[in-house]
């Protein structure tokens, strides 16, 4: 997650200033104004993201199809971007899915067994 984070958070720097603008154009806008190159499906994820999170908001465009969310024109809202639930660097469990999966999480168990020797 912590690459689309990034990704929208260019995107939206970038795209606050400007008028509405579509995932090419933001594809090529990246490139020119924050040196990164992102691929249309990078682009798309982190559009998405902003979506879910109400950063940006789609204009106008098809609202369904194959290729909706290319042609489809974005805006910035002016919401600033959470931060990430996650943090940086910070491993994520199997734990609290099995947890919600009615899975009871058991510890591991060695299958080794210690021996202790008296040595006197």
């Amino acid at each position: 997650m912590s690459e689309t984070y990034n990704d929208a958070k260019a995107i939206l720097k970038w795209l606050a200033p400007r008028a509405p603008a579509t995932v090419a154009e933001i594809v090529a806008g990246l490139a020119v104004a924050e040196n990164l190159r992102s691929s249309s499906r990078e682009v798309s994820d982190a559009i998405r993201y902003l979506l879910d999170r109400e950063c940006v908001i789609a204009d106008s465009g098809p609202k369904t199809g194959k290729e909706a969310m290319l042609k489809r024109r974005y805006r910035a809202t002016g919401k600033p971007l959470p931060p990430p639930k996650v943090k940086p660097g910070m491993r994520t469990s199997f734990d609290a899915l099995q947890s919600a999966w009615g899975m009871h999480v058991v510890p591991l168990q060695s299958s080794l067994t210690v021996q202790h020797f008296n040595l006197d």
